[in-house]
């Protein structure tokens, strides 16, 4: 008995585990470059005045986009942006200087437009809900839309809209 037990766990010691499975690249994925349209460097433009320049750069072998902002004032934010394949939807992660509430977005992309929705937690721990959007438009242009909400979407106020200009 004792050496049938060593015979099958020294059998156990000689088989290498099986390895995980390997996920395509993701740029072998077309739905992980929908959004490359966003890729560049910009200047934003809200109500004909400059807002800052954003420069968009692809990240961890092209699976993230990587926002990097600048205001015209000087504030900085960064978000970083990822189609997931587990639950098949883009994600938002935004984080600023300011320690201003952070935005966790997920959605998805359609028709020239990624649309993305979440809740966040404004000041004294209200829900706040948001929805954001990125309109591809022609010419090299982009138009970034972002709404809240603060009584669960009965009504809805413009935070930010902005046109994108590709840098030259």
């Amino acid at each position: 008995m004792v050496i049938v037990i060593g015979v099958a766990l020294l059998a156990l010691q000689q088989t290498p585990p099986p390895k995980p499975p390997q996920l395509p690249s993701c740029d072998a994925r077309p739905e992980a470059s929908q959004f490359d349209f966003w890729v560049g460097e910009w200047d934003v433009i809200v109500n004909g005045k400059p807002a800052g320049i954003n420069r968009i750069e692809k990240i961890l072998g092209g699976c993230v986009l990587q926002e990097n902002w600048t205001s015209a004032a000087g504030s900085e934010g960064k978000s970083w942006n990822w189609h997931d394949i587990g639950d098949g939807k883009w994600h938002q992660l935004w984080l600023d200087a300011q320690g201003a509430p952070s935005l966790n977005l997920a959605g998805e992309f359609s028709g020239n437009v990624m649309d993305y929705e979440g809740t966040s937690v404004g000041p004294g721990g209200a829900r706040v809900m948001n929805r954001l959007q990125f309109f591809k438009l022609p010419g090299d242009r982009i138009r970034q839309f972002w709404q809240q909400s603060n009584d669960g979407g009965k009504t809805w106020t413009t935070v930010f809209d902005g046109e994108y200009r590709r840098r030259k």
